[in-house]
């Protein structure tokens, strides 16, 4: 059985190391929350102000289709992906620039 004397320092360190386990922690936490966040925009500094065209645009759009065939949801599916597409074209997106993933298919 320890000695009163050895209880109360060994409560205190104990009670430190969990403190600066949780500061390191949060620290961390923070530190990759600010660098996700800051790759997300460009900041420009100089003696005037304008607007620039954005040259590079990441668009997700996700389709979803239900049916009880696999034929059926992928004939539809191909509808709605031609009648995307023809929207994009209209709106001035060349076809080369528009990229598709592959479908996710959930049974």
């Amino acid at each position: 059985m320890p000695k009163n004397n050895t209880i109360i320092p060994a409560v205190i360190l104990g009670a430190l190391l969990a403190a600066g386990i949780a500061f390191a922690g949060y620290c961390i936490g923070n530190a990759l929350l600010t660098a996700r966040t800051a790759s997300r925009y460009v900041t420009v500094k100089g003696l005037a102000e304008r607007n620039v065209p954005a040259d590079l645009a990441i668009w997700p759009i996700t389709i979803t289709q239900t049916g009880n065939t696999l034929a059926d949801v992928q004939k539809r599916l191909d509808e709605v992906r031609d009648i995307t597409r023809a929207f994009l074209g209209d709106a001035g997106l060349a076809s080369d620039t528009i990229s598709e993933s592959p479908p996710r298919i959930t049974d």
